[in-house]
C-alpha cells in the first residue's frame, strides 16, 4: 500500500469516528429540542415565565402563539434532525467503506456521495420553508438571510460530480483487478 493510500485510510478512520460522534450529537440534540418544544406546546406559559423580559423577532412574547410556534419548531427540528442524521450516516458509511476496503473507488462510495448530495439539496430547501412558516406563526415580517442558498447547491452538485468520478474509478479499479 502506498503512502497516499495509507494516509487516506487513516484519515477515513478518523472521519468515520467523527461522523459517528456527530450522529450521536444530532440524535441527542433533536430529542432534547423536540422534548422542550413539546413541553412548550403542553404549557405555553413555560416560555412566557422564562422569557418575560425578552422579545422574539422584536415581538413581545405574550403576543406570540407559543403552542403554534412549538408545533412548527418541533416538526422542523424533527425533520432537520432526520435529514442531518441521514447525511452523517452516509458520510460515516463513506469513510468506513474507504477504511475497510483500502480504496475510495467503489460503487457504494459513489452511491453514498450521491445520497449526501441529494440530502444537502433537501436541507437547503427545507430550512427556508421552516423559517417562512415560523414567520407566519409569529406574524412578523423580517428579512431572512437563510433563503435558498446557491453555495450549498453548488457543493451538492460538486458531490454529485465526484460520485460520477468515483463510479468511473470503481470501473477502472475492477478492470485493473481483473487484468491482474
Amino acid at each position: 500500500m502506498n503512502e497516499a493510500l495509507s494516509k487516506l485510510t487513516r484519515i477515513s478512520r478518523l472521519g468515520a469516528l467523527f461522523a459517528k460522534g456527530m450522529m450521536v450529537i444530532i440524535v441527542l440534540g433533536t430529542v432534547v429540542a423536540v422534548a422542550i418544544l413539546i413541553a412548550v406546546y403542553i404549557d405555553p406559559n413555560i416560555v412566557a415565565d422564562i422569557t418575560a423580559p425578552a422579545d422574539i423577532y422584536n415581538v413581545p412574547v405574550e403576543d406570540i402563539d407559543m403552542a403554534a410556534l412549538a408545533k412548527v419548531l418541533s416538526v422542523g427540528m424533527l425533520v432537520l434532525g432526520i435529514v442531518g442524521f441521514r447525511m452523517m450516516y452516509y458520510i460515516y458509511q463513506l469513510f468506513d467503506n474507504i477504511h475497510k476496503n483500502n480504496t475510495p473507488f467503489t460503487d457504494d462510495n459513489a452511491k453514498y456521495l450521491q445520497r449526501i448530495a441529494v440530502l444537502m439539496i433537501v436541507s437547503t430547501i427545507i430550512l427556508p420553508i421552516i423559517d417562512g412558516v415560523m414567520q407566519r406563526v409569529v406574524n412578523v415580517e423580517y428579512y431572512s438571510q437563510l433563503g435558498f442558498g446557491g453555495f450549498p447547491i453548488l457543493v451538492a452538485l460538486l458531490l454529485f460530480f465526484l460520485s460520477l468520478v468515483f463510479k468511473y474509478g470503481a470501473t477502472l479499479q475492477k478492470e485493473s483487478d481483473e487484468t491482474l
